[in-house]
């Protein structure tokens, strides 16, 4: 679990340094899948953290996730519909859970 953990906050860590230096996202339906992916898990461990250092309220920690979780079950659908041979559609849930989760990294970023 750590490994993956770990794992998972280095890809969150080198998309983000992409992003500040100015880089664009992926390109590609998978790249995409993959930096929606970790944005997702490093939305969830950073509320999670924020939560549990007191710096946010349960209430608004449970919001957020509930937010993030949704997101990540239409990152999942965007993939099976890829799959099933609808790129279009696919990438516009991508493109709007990649928005949604980018929007609250950006508001947690604030605090």
């Amino acid at each position: 679990m750590f490994k993956r953990s770990l794992s998972l906050f280095c890809v969150l860590l080198l998309l983000s340094g992409c992003q500040a230096l100015g880089l664009s996202k992926p390109g590609n339906f998978n790249g995409n899948l993959a930096y929606a992916t970790a944005t997702a898990t490093g939305v969830l461990d950073t509320v999670t953290q924020e939560v549990s250092a007191t710096r946010m309220s349960s209430d608004d920690g449970q919001a957020l996730i509930g937010i993030a979780e949704n997101s990540k079950a239409f990152i999942d659908s965007a993939r099976r519909v890829q799959d099933a041979g609808d790129p279009a559609t696919a990438a516009g849930k991508l493109e709007l859970s990649t928005k949604i989760l980018e929007e609250i990294r950006d508001y947690l970023k604030k605090d």
